[in-house]
């Protein structure tokens, strides 16, 4: 999780939660869409404290500003939570 595909995946997550506050009304999906990314970064810091690594500060997402960034795979996985590509689109 802390590696490029955990920068990858919480990259998605910001963006995605981006995208769809901006345009949907949805307060369901609103919320489902935004509670992915600080889920993972507690999911990090609780992982370091059961393998009693040290504290440290989690890098930073990779950067996505569009959906043509996304794989295939990556859209496919953002459907099954309900979140389509048109949301993402503009």
């Amino acid at each position: 999780m802390e590696g490029a595909f955990g920068k990858r995946l919480r990259g998605i997550m910001e963006f995605t939660a981006y995208k769809v506050g901006k345009n949907v009304e949805d307060p369901e999906l609103i919320s489902a869409a935004h509670k992915y990314q600080p889920l993972m970064e507690d999911f990090i810091i609780i992982l370091r404290e059961k393998l009693k690594k040290e504290e440290k500060i989690i890098d930073k997402p990779e950067h996505i500003s569009t959906l043509k960034q996304l794989t295939k795979s990556e859209r496919d996985t953002l459907l099954k939570i309900k979140i389509h590509s048109s949301v993402l689109e503009n």
